[in-house]
Order: structure tokens, then sequence, then C-alpha cells
């Protein structure tokens, strides 16, 4: 599993590198401020994130009145098993580990990708 906060899911290396280490779930607490276009990055990165890392994504939108709630949760096909609007909302789901390994064998994303290209950016 993985952690991250809202403003992390604009970087798509840092989710890669906790797939690189295992990591098939991302839990991503959020305060994603209200503003125009905002829902729509929201849901675009977070399906992003988990289709790009063929991991599950659970992301938790704190609530009104500044924020835009939304948690939702994204499989590895990027699709929202999910979603819930502003306010306090709890709900479960059920997440398969199989779908994960299904996923990766169609989309091999992390088998495929490059590791070493991060290392020329890091420090």
């Amino acid at each position: 599993m993985g952690l991250a906060v809202c403003f992390d899911l604009r970087f798509p290396e840092l989710f890669r590198s906790m797939a690189y280490k295992g990591a098939n779930l991302f839990i991503v607490p959020s305060a994603w401020y209200k503003g125009e276009h905002k829902l729509d990055q929201w849901r675009v990165l977070t399906r992003a994130r988990a289709h790009e890392n063929t991991s599950y994504l659970i992301a938790v939108g704190h609530s009104e009145p500044s924020f835009i709630g939304h948690s939702l949760v994204a499989s590895p096909l990027a699709k929202v098993i999910k979603e819930v609007g502003g306010g306090q909302i709890s709900f479960t789901v059920s997440l398969d580990r199989q779908e994960i390994e299904e996923t990766r064998k169609v989309v091999p994303t992390i088998q495929l990708s490059k590791p070493k290209l991060y290392r020329q950016f890091s420090n």
C-alpha cells in the first residue's frame, strides 16, 4: 500500500516509485479546493494514477464548504468503482487482487517501464 496526499496526485513519479516497491493500492486523503475545472482535474488525476500503475486508488476527499469532496475508488483499468459527492458520506467497497493481476497481464506498464530513466532525475 502506498500513501500520498492530494497535491501529490500531480506527480506521477511518486506513485510509480511506490508501485516499483510493490504497492498495488494507493490511499490519498485530500483537501482538493473548489474552483473552475477542479473536479475534472480530480477525476482525471485519480484515475490516471490508478491506471498507469495498474493499481487501485482510494481518494478520500474532504467535503464542503471549501473543498470538492468527491471521494472515489478507481480500479487498475481507471474505472470509477464508487464516487460520492460532497458532504460527509461513508461507504465500503470490495477490491479484488485478481483484477490487479489480470490488468497487469493486459497492460504491463510496471513490467515494461524504464526505472533507470528515473535515476537521471534523482539527486
